[in-house]
């Protein structure tokens, strides 16, 4: 057993050594030869703050944004339309920003879901904002907006 020192370890911020580093040597043998093996294996956790704060944080942000698409007149879809997709580029651009720092694994995490759970609330909004004047055209808009929303 040896001890972890993080201080050049570049994403220290991401991750928490929980233990120490055990290595080994070993013998690998191919075509008749004998080559040395060393590994070594060291435990480390995810810091979830560090995503909290840099990815959900300004994931839940953007989507909380997307509710001010019902201050917007409903007499005026192009302005409630031209919010949400501002807000749709924007949460797809910061996604591809951020993708670098989510860990690349074979299963969808907590934070995975969460993305796409605001992702497609912002693309549900979108829809709703187009699609409320053309289903109310005998019905005063104002008055389907309220009741829709």
């Amino acid at each position: 057993e040896s001890s972890l020192v993080d201080r050049g370890f570049a994403p220290r911020f991401q991750w928490q050594p929980t233990g120490g580093v055990h290595c080994f040597v070993d013998e690998h043998k191919a075509n008749g030869r004998i080559f040395p093996k060393f590994g070594a294996t060291a435990r480390v956790a995810r810091k979830s703050r560090f995503y909290v704060t840099n990815v959900a944080l300004p994931t839940a942000v953007f989507s909380g944004l997307a509710f001010t698409l019902f201050a917007a007149q409903p007499s005026e879809p192009m302005e409630r339309l031209s919010v949400a997709f501002t807000l749709l580029l924007t949460m797809a651009a910061y996604k591809i920003t951020v993708a670098g720092m989510i860990p690349q694994v074979s299963y969808e995490t907590l934070l995975d879901q969460f993305l796409l759970c605001n992702f497609f609330l912002l693309v549900a909004m979108a829809v709703v904002s187009a699609l409320l004047p053309q289903v109310g055209h005998d019905v005063d808009a104002e008055d389907l907006a309220d009741r829709v929303c």
